[in-house]
């Protein structure tokens, strides 16, 4: 496992109340990151804990992983608040009138979608809908175990929460760019219509696939409005593609952040409320 420098700007004293921070974990195949977040002044930056990376060939052995970034940083351990963004292409989006009571349900129509194994799925519920996820067996238990009380969310349904609030009249599509994956999230008004996450090579197969989106959705591209975020610099291509095709294409407005997050750690790092 390889380690890039974690850091805290402040000094140990300046966490003692732990009720005045919020605790943000995100965790992806690829690797972890942790922040601390003021509980009431967001005009503070966040306070970087921990970003550690491994490898693509310890892929397997994510969840042990996982264990070993919490145990060589106990402080993520103490008293705070927490929240925990798991970000997973195995996720789905439920109508809540779909789903009955029991968990067979939920199950099957995970499975359906992802077949093969019996994953541990994590269910997150949002308005009016059930996001149901999976990215390592056994993680649930380990969070229950070592973080009590931790809300566990996906990366998507934080996405949604949040753009849902940015653009409430006519049909909005996000798309956030990172290595080999693009999350694109549509609306048609606070109407939540799609949500996936999905690899990508070249830019053109960005544009491409929020083409077909609306070509799905039997939405005009003149009637879109198009927003781009992500880490990957290509992003500023597919902009500039988009502006050739479309009426209405740009850059998401997004909160300014000294240190570069994933998307929805920022999204919830600078939320008001």
């Amino acid at each position: 496992m390889q380690e890039s420098n974690p850091h805290t700007l402040l000094s140990p004293a300046d966490f003692a109340d732990t009720g005045q921070w919020r605790l943000i974990v995100y965790i992806s195949q690829r690797g972890m990151r942790a922040i601390l977040r003021h509980a009431s002044d967001i005009s503070r930056q966040p306070v970087e804990m921990l970003d550690t990376q491994w490898a693509e060939s310890d892929r397997g052995l994510l969840l042990k992983n996982i264990e070993n970034a919490v145990y060589d940083h106990p402080a993520l351990l103490d008293d705070y608040a927490t929240e925990i963004i798991l970000e997973t292409s195995r996720i789905c989006f439920v109508p809540n009138e779909v789903l009955e009571q029991g968990d067979d349900d939920e199950r099957a129509i995970f499975t359906a979608l992802y077949p093969g194994g019996e994953p541990e799925i994590i269910a997150e519920h949002l308005d009016g809908m059930t996001a149901l996820f999976s990215l390592a067996d056994g993680l649930d238990g380990f969070i229950s175990r070592t973080l009590p009380g931790a809300r566990i969310r996906s990366h998507l349904g934080v996405l949604t929460s949040r753009f849902a609030k940015m653009h409430t009249q006519g049909r909005n599509i996000y798309a956030d760019m990172r290595d080999a994956e693009v999350d694109i999230v549509a609306f048609d008004g606070s109407r939540l219509i799609s949500a996936s996450t999905q690899p990508w090579r070249h830019p053109d197969d960005v544009v491409y696939r929020i083409f077909n989106l609306l070509n799905a959705y039997d939405i005009d591209p003149a009637d879109a409005s198009i927003h781009i975020s992500g880490t990957h610099e290509d992003r500023h291509t597919v902009v500039k593609t988009l502006r050739q095709l479309t009426s209405d294409a740009s850059f998401t407005t997004l909160p300014p952040c000294a240190t570069p997050l994933p998307l929805a750690m920022l999204l919830q790092a600078f939320r008001n409320g």
